[in-house]
């Protein structure tokens, strides 16, 4: 891999959606972002063990609770219908897909 090639893959992305889908075997996440909250662009894919998965939410959780002891509470009472919408898609799915 040249030097600007490695730069790039090293470039933070910007995204304000995940779309999460599940087996048995793995989770897969495709990241994307939308501008208008129904079509996303996929920028990448990421897919994981199921340990995996579960380690990387033990620790964004412990991360989440950190930011808000240093920066206060994150509100997400303007995104109420989109927490709706997901319990939704959840629910009628089983667990299988969950957009956000």
């Amino acid at each position: 891999m040249n030097e600007n090639s490695q730069s790039q893959s090293q470039l933070p992305i910007y995204t304000n959606s995940v779309s999460v889908r599940i087996s048995m075997y793995d989770f897969t996440l495709d990241v994307g972002y939308t501008d208008d909250g129904t079509t996303q662009d996929m920028l990448t894919r990421i897919a994981m063990s199921p340990q995996h998965f579960k380690a990387m939410v033990k620790m964004l959780g412990a991360n989440l609770q950190a930011y808000e002891r240093v920066y206060g509470e994150i509100s997400t009472a303007e995104n109420t219908d989109v927490l709706k919408m997901m319990e939704q898609a959840y629910e009628a799915e089983k667990g299988t897909l969950i957009n956000g």
